[in-house]
């Protein structure tokens, strides 16, 4: 039996860093989704965080990235995060 898997999807996490200074961390994510599209992956997620600067309004930010991108888009809570991460170390 062939025990080897093939990947057929691949995304990332983004959290979307930005200052309430300088709001252009959010342009900047709308980029960097965009570039990730043009390297060929599927999906991109926003990370969300309580009590740092990223993006507060995850929804409206899912609504403009999917104006700019074909990708696949969504949130992924701080918690979930973390106990996805210890999964795929699991593994």
């Amino acid at each position: 039996a062939d025990s080897t898997h093939r990947l057929t999807h691949l995304g990332f996490l983004h959290i979307a860093p930005f200052s309430p200074e300088d709001p252009g961390g959010l342009r900047e994510a709308i980029e960097l989704f965009r570039f990730a599209e043009g390297l060929g992956l599927d999906s991109g997620w926003l990370r969300t965080r309580h009590l740092q600067y990223g993006v507060t309004a995850p929804g409206v930010m899912l609504g403009a990235l999917s104006q700019a991108t074909e990708l696949k888009v969504g949130i992924l809570e701080g918690l979930l995060h973390f106990l996805v991460q210890r999964l795929l170390l699991a593994l």
